[in-house]
């Protein structure tokens, strides 16, 4: 049986590029997660899932690495373990209009 955890999500929040959407980083329920990130924002920019292990960040952008489009929904789903955190950066000044992540574990979606 899949077990779902929802974030806290952000709601209409200005944020200046490069900075976290979430005020601490995302932990993962178990090794067989799957995180559903729902955002919407209000300006053409990247969005990047940021990958943390230590001292090390790994920057994944998603969306084919293209601008997501203004005030429109997207949805994205990406494997996520344990053993590291995530967050999420728009790559320039943007408002978040709506960005919600479920934890989604034992691999269900």
């Amino acid at each position: 049986m899949s077990r779902i955890n929802a974030f806290t999500p952000v709601f209409n929040t200005a944020n200046g590029g490069s900075a976290d959407i979430f005020g601490s980083d995302l932990v993962p329920q178990g090794p067989d997660s799957v995180f559903t990130i729902g955002v919407a924002v209000s300006a053409a920019v990247k969005l990047n899932l940021l990958i943390k292990s230590g001292g090390t960040t790994v920057t994944v952008v998603l969306n084919d690495d293209s601008n997501l489009t203004a005030n429109a929904g997207h949805t994205f789903t990406f494997p996520a373990h344990s053993s590291y955190t995530y967050n999420l950066q728009p790559s320039g000044s943007a408002t978040v209009l709506w960005c919600s992540v479920r934890d989604v574990c034992s691999g269900g979606i």
